[in-house]
This record gives structure tokens, C-alpha cells and sequence, in this order.
């Protein structure tokens, strides 16, 4: 097609078409690059204009399943620096909002203007590969009125990785709101919620819908004093699972795509609890798995009897159990004398993998070299005993501190008994500490 710059140019019944009808010169290569128009213009099937007559789409170019939330208000729990909620919905990937850091939860909302269907929604970062993979958990509120809001997907963790797209997508059965609301409550690679796109859209365009189902008979395989092993059945799917997340107390700290794992960089001698969900190709979740509960071994310098209640058979004066694991080498249990046999008892307060039982008398060289003949019983319930240590003689001697160490093969214990019955020093039991390790 013939076209000219500017109306001046265009010779008398010479059939071009000018590019603009304002006489302002232009490029038309640059004009035409810009719009899909020019070339209906310069075939004389549309009008010349300075605005561009076809609007395009917001969202899907076929119009079908635009995106609600593109270019709406927003609003935010907070945000850091320039980066707020607005920018999330600017259809721009690489500006995004992010909130305050160190301070969860945070939440990012949109009004769509008026009460529409919803039932999908895509989450975006920058697709910028300097992004490193990170999961954001976060559920979803709708609300008509911007005051009242309900949950419309409940609190799980989306995975954002470069390598496919930096993008979440979440699909819920289809809800009429006008506010839609993303609390977010972790983020496993910035201390602050992120999004740079906040995409709605009335349908589930047409995909896959159907969630995997919930992983089974998830079981604790091992542990240490910072990791828990875990395993689980695998999930079915419609289509196909993609993967699974493992959770520790609600919060996705882990994706694999494998049905075992284990979960590093916990504290010794703490109580945690997980779940694992399964994810498809279309971002659909499980149901939670069964959930299983472990307790890390303690660090293997970390006394386990310090500061737990104690029992005994018998104490005179004021030289009760308790003594003996009050982390005082100068205060000190003694039986009842001349009443062999003796015990004494220390709860650690929940079941723990032991390996080593280190006994004291006070340090002070008053206290003449003794042998105590004794036996270590370990109980999960306080009532079924067994042997961990047979009858041993243990010496004693303040030129060596005054201390014993027992050692065995580690064994599940709560409640650890020492039977004594013997004290060459004293016709009693004595013990200034009781310090229980797993190794």
C-alpha cells in the first residue's frame, strides 16, 4: 500500500493515504509498529485518526476472560519504599508492590469497581532469573461490600520459579466479589509478601480444575537433632501431579517432587508438626495429608535432666532429688541411710533418644574417694522399666572431679531410674547431678 507522511505530501488523485490528518509528520514505520491499524488505515478500510479506533483487550486478547483487576484500585497492609500495590495491577511484570519486611502478615487487595464471577487468579513476580525461586503462602478473601470478607481459597503455599514463569496461578469455585484480598503470611525468599501482577479473571478458562488428592500414610523415617525425615503415599490426579510441599506448622518450607524429604535447619529438642499437598500442572492443591508430629534429639552437649521433676525412693534432711538436677555441684541428694536398695528419678518430660549419663558428688576434697554400685532402668510411661546399664560399680574421686560417666546404646527414654545399692563413703545413696545426653 502507498502512504505519505503528512496530507501536504500526498499528490493530487494520486489514491495514497496519509498516516495522520492532523498535518503533524510522523514515521509511518514507526506508526505502524506501534498499532495493529495501519495497515486497515492504508487500505481505506478504516478512518485516519489520532487515536487508535480498536481498543485493545485487557487481558485475554479474545476478550472472553479479561482480567478484573488490571488497572483498578488497590489498597495495602503497608508497603516498602516505592513499591506499592498499585504496581501490581499496572500490567507491568517487572514493577511489583512489596510490603514491609520482617512484619507478616501482610495483605495486598483490589476493587474490581463492582461485584463480579470470579474463579481464578494469577500471581506474578518479575521473570527476571535474578528472582530466585521462592513460595509465598497466602489465602484469599472476597468480599461485595469491602467490609464483610469470607475465604475463597484457604492458606497455602505458591511456588514462583523463573525457570517456568515466576507465576502462581489459583482456581476456586466461582464466587461473586467486588474486593478481592490476598493475606500473606510467609515467604521463603524475601521477608515481605511480593507480587508484581495481581491478575483476576471470571472463568477457569476452560482448564483444569480438579485438585489432586490429599498424599497418604505420611510417617516420620528419621530425625536428628536439626532434620526430620518424612515419606508419603503418592497422589493421583486427573491430568497429573506435579509436585508436592511439605509444610511445617502450616507453612510451606519445602517443594519436591519426590514422596520423601527432609526438613533441615531445625532446632534441637523441639516439637514440630507437617503435612504434605500435592500441586498439578494447572496450580491446583490438595487436601492436606495426615498429620505427623516429631521432636528433634537434643544437641549432644544439652543436659535433658536439667531443671525436670524428679522422684525417689527416700531423702533425709533436706537432701531431696531435686538437688541432683539443679545444675549445683555443691547441693546434693541423699537417701535414708543404712536402707539399701535406693532409687532416684528424673522425668525428661517427653520421650528422648539417650546415650550417656554423667553423675556427680561435690567437687570438694571433704568428700573422700567412694564407689557407688548402681544400674540405669529407662520407662516411656513411668511404669514398665527395663535395664539400659547393668549393676556397676562407679568410682568417684575429687581428684578427678568427684564424676562418673555412664555410657549405652541409645535408647527411647522419658523417665531414667538409677538403682543403687551400694556406697562404700556413706551408707546411702549421694548424688550432687543427674545429667542425661543423647550422646
Amino acid at each position: 500500500a502507498k502512504s505519505a507522511e503528512t496530507l501536504a505530501m500526498v499528490p493530487t488523485n494520486s489514491g495514497m493515504l496519509a498516516l495522520d490528518e492532523d498535518g503533524t509528520r510522523c514515521s509511518s514505520d514507526y506508526y505502524l509498529r506501534l498499532t495493529g491499524d495501519g495497515g486497515r488505515m492504508l487500505k481505506g478500510q478504516i478512518a485516519l485518526t489520532a487515536i487508535r479506533p480498536t481498543q485493545p483487550w485487557i487481558g485475554d486478547p479474545g476478550g472472553g476472560d479479561p482480567n478484573l483487576a488490571r488497572g483498578k484500585a488497590t489498597s495495602e497492609s503497608s508497603h516498602a519504599q516505592n513499591f506499592a500495590s498499585s504496581n501490581a495491577v499496572d500490567g507491568d511484570a517487572n514493577s511489583y508492590w512489596e510490603s514491609a519486611n520482617n512484619a507478616f502478615p501482610q495483605w495486598i487487595q483490589v476493587d474490581l469497581g463492582s461485584a463480579a464471577s470470579i474463579g481464578r487468579i494469577v500471581l506474578k513476580l518479575p521473570p527476571s532469573s535474578s528472582w530466585a525461586t521462592r513460595t509465598q503462602t497466602l489465602s484469599v478473601q472476597g468480599s461485595t461490600n469491602g467490609t464483610t470478607f469470607t475465604t475463597i481459597a484457604g492458606s497455602t503455599g505458591y511456588t514462583f520459579n523463573p525457570a517456568t514463569g515466576n507465576t502462581a496461578t489459583i482456581t476456586f469455585t466461582q464466587t461473586s466479589a467486588r474486593y478481592v484480598r490476598l493475606n500473606i503470611t510467609g515467604n521463603t525468599g524475601w521477608p515481605a509478601g511480593q507480587l508484581s501482577e495481581f491478575e483476576v479473571y471470571g472463568t477457569t478458562a476452560g482448564g483444569d480444575t480438579q485438585p489432586p488428592s490429599a498424599p497418604g500414610n505420611l510417617t516420620v523415617t528419621g530425625k536428628t537433632a536439626t532434620s526430620v525425615s518424612l515419606s508419603w503415599s503418592a497422589s493421583t490426579d486427573n491430568v497429573g501431579v506435579t509436585g508436592y510441599q511439605v509444610r511445617t506448622g502450616g507453612t510451606v518450607t519445602a517443594s519436591t517432587t519426590g514422596t520423601t524429604h527432609t526438613v533441615t535447619g531445625l532446632n534441637p529438642g523441639t516439637s514440630y508438626t507437617f503435612t504434605v499437598t500435592a500441586q498439578d500442572a494447572a496450580g491446583n492443591t490438595s487436601p492436606a495429608s495426615n498429620a505427623v508430629t516429631a521432636t528433634t534429639d537434643a544437641a549432644p552437649n544439652t543436659n535433658l535432666a536439667r531443671g525436670k521433676a524428679t522422684s525417689e525412693s527416700s531423702h533425709t534432711q533436706n537432701f531431696a532429688s531435686s538437688n541432683a538436677v539443679d545444675g549445683d555441684a555443691n547441693s546434693y541428694w541423699e537417701s535414708a541411710n543404712n536402707a539399701f536398695p535406693q532409687w532416684i528419678q528424673v522425668d525428661l518430660g517427653s520421650a528422648a533418644s539417650i546415650g550417656r549419663i554423667v553423675l556427680k558428688l561435690p567437687p570438694s576434697s571433704s568428700w573422700a574417694t567412694r564407689t557407688q554400685t548402681l544400674s540405669v532402668q529407662g520407662s516411656t510411661n513411668g511404669t514398665s522399666f527395663t535395664t539400659i546399664a547393668g549393676s556397676t560399680g562407679y568410682t568417684f574421686n575429687p581428684a578427678t572431679g568427684n564424676t562418673a560417666t555412664i555410657t549405652f546404646t541409645q535408647t527411647s527414654a522419658r523417665y531414667v531410674r538409677l538403682n543403687i545399692t551400694g556406697n562404700t563413703g556413706w551408707p546411702a545413696g549421694q548424688l550432687s547431678e543427674v545429667e542425661v545426653y543423647t550422646a
